[in-house]
């Protein structure tokens, strides 16, 4: 009998609870550092990476290190493999097309791998700054969800307890450098979305994260002119911040983000 034969299939193997809520994690979020997979649980890290080892012994994830890494001061992004997406794919909490998408994890560019952490990061602190205020979706979760198709954002917030005159929803996009073309469609996707009237409590606001105050005035600009250049102003509630601004621990959730009036 041959080597790989002899190898039990992903699916009889037994998981613990940590190592399944690890698997749930990479599924949500699709790359994360041990960092922040031990935030998002609230576990220390020593725990999360001892977990981490034994999924990847199992060929349940795989683990990218790139050479420029260390130089970097970058850890280890973490991602389901072949094996992990087939013990997943027996449970129809996850979605079969996005399974099936990250069969091609491992080859991705290392500007949508960032991407992806930075959203996990955005998401772990909006959390930190509004403790059961809000509940937070990422793309998997919004894949089958038709009021996203068009606007497809990294993250979609929704007030757990709505307040009076107080926005419901928001959309959350994640820019680590901005590029007017990619920013201009998204407008235009947003824009059509709008005029589509689905949104019972009114539109989202739109909320902005980029890498930088230049970048973050870069997009400020794109976005204002844009506007400027329609015929009827839509009533837009944007606002922007930087990645620096929301991990300063002199930030609070009062001076976070800047609002961009659409008027």
């Amino acid at each position: 009998m041959s080597q790989q034969s002899s190898q039990p299939l992903p699916t009889t193997i037994k998981l613990t609870t940590v190592q399944k809520s690890l698997l749930g994690l990479l599924y949500r979020y699709r790359f994360a550092t041990s960092t922040l997979l031990a935030d998002a649980r609230g576990v220390k890290i020593s725990a999360t990476n001892q977990s981490l080892k034994e999924l990847a012994s199992l060929g349940f994830i795989g683990r990218r290190y790139e050479s420029s890494y260390k130089l970097l001061g970058k850890a280890a992004r973490y991602y389901v493999a072949k094996k992990g997406l087939v013990y997943l794919s027996q449970d129809a909490r996850y979605d079969p097309k996005i399974l099936h998408a990250y069969y091609r994890s491992a080859r991705l560019g290392e500007n949508f791998v960032e991407t992806t952490i930075q959203t996990m990061a955005v998401a772990l602190q909006l959390a930190h700054l509004h403790p059961g205020e809000y509940r937070i979706s990422t793309k998997p979760e919004l894949v089958d969800v038709p009021h996203f198709r068009l606007t497809s954002p990294d993250l979609y917030m929704r007030r757990i307890k709505p307040i009076a005159n107080r926005p419901v929803d928001f959309l959350v996009y994640v820019y680590l450098s901005i590029n007017f073309v990619a920013v201009q469609a998204k407008l235009q996707a947003i824009l059509r979305d709008m005029s589509d009237g689905h949104w019972e409590s009114g539109y989202p606001s739109l909320m902005f994260v980029v890498a930088d105050t230049a970048q973050e005035h870069r997009l400020t600009t794109i976005i204002t002119k844009y506007l400027q250049g329609k015929r009827s102003r839509p009533e837009l509630a944007i606002y922007t911040t930087t990645v620096e601004r929301l991990h300063s621990p002199k930030t609070t959730r009062h001076d976070l983000w800047n609002p961009l009036p659409p008027r």
